[in-house]
């Protein structure tokens, strides 16, 4: 068991589907979505989650599995 202290207001929680880094589509993949978030981790959480699902339908314009992405800030 381990604990990681929060920075207010700058630590992200990011919890995703495997939708949305599906490898079978071939283009989203997690690197990618990590990626995405920590470029825009000066959004607001509904920000970033908008730009990422526009970006993902960029590469996986149709995908083949439900997509769910959640981020909370501290």
């Amino acid at each position: 068991r381990s604990q990681v202290a929060w920075t207010p207001g700058e630590d992200l929680l990011c919890l995703w589907t495997d939708g949305l880094v599906d490898q079978r589509s071939g283009g989203f993949t997690e690197e990618r979505l990590l990626e995405a978030i920590a470029s825009r981790r000066h959004l607001t959480p509904d920000e970033i989650v908008a730009a990422v699902f526009d970006e993902a339908d960029l590469s996986t314009p149709r995908p083949v599995d439900d997509r769910t992405l959640l981020i909370l800030r501290a």
